[in-house]
């Protein structure tokens, strides 16, 4: 989701939630300024992302770990790759 589709949404969901609040009318009722809204849900949603690339870097990790196993155990003779090629 990039920016300008994250900042579209929030204004979306703050219009919904406010209905026909206007704030002239009803004082300062603790909703923060629209700018303000569109930062944290940026942020939630780079949270997000950052989470799963770092999940997706662990997996990377993981792999190339069994690579590296299965490269030392056929090179060592712990298993038989001649019937493989």
């Amino acid at each position: 989701m990039n920016f300008s589709t994250t900042a579209a949404f929030v204004l979306s969901v703050a219009d919904l939630l406010r209905g026909d609040y206007r704030q002239p009318d009803h004082g300062n009722a603790g909703l923060h300024p629209v700018p303000d809204q569109v930062a944290i849900a940026h942020g939630w949603v780079a949270a997000k992302v950052d989470n799963r690339i770092a999940k997706v870097r662990g997996f990377i990790n993981q792999m190339r770990e069994q690579r590296t196993a299965v490269i030392s155990a056929a090179v060592t003779g712990k298993i038989d790759v001649r019937e493989v090629a």
